[in-house]
């Protein structure tokens, strides 16, 4: 018998310290953009304060217009 893990919610795979959180902002973004910027993928809460916290320390390197998209939405 086969089992299916549950999805991940963006907040979740957000506070996930498993990877960089540039790389999980990065891979959320582009889920979101490739599913057409569905509400269900950005990220509330914690996981937003986090990102955004991160989004305006970092912002100066430059980013991907999708992931300023994404930070923005959210």
């Amino acid at each position: 018998m086969r089992t299916h893990k549950a999805a991940v919610t963006s907040n979740e795979a957000v506070l996930d310290g498993g990877r960089p959180i540039e790389e999980r902002i990065d891979r959320l973004a582009r889920a979101w953009v490739e599913d057409g910027r569905a509400r269900d993928h950005l990220v509330t809460g914690k996981a937003f304060h986090a990102v955004y916290c991160w989004y305006l320390r970092h912002r100066p390197e430059g980013h991907a217009p999708s992931r300023a998209a994404f930070v923005t939405a959210s």
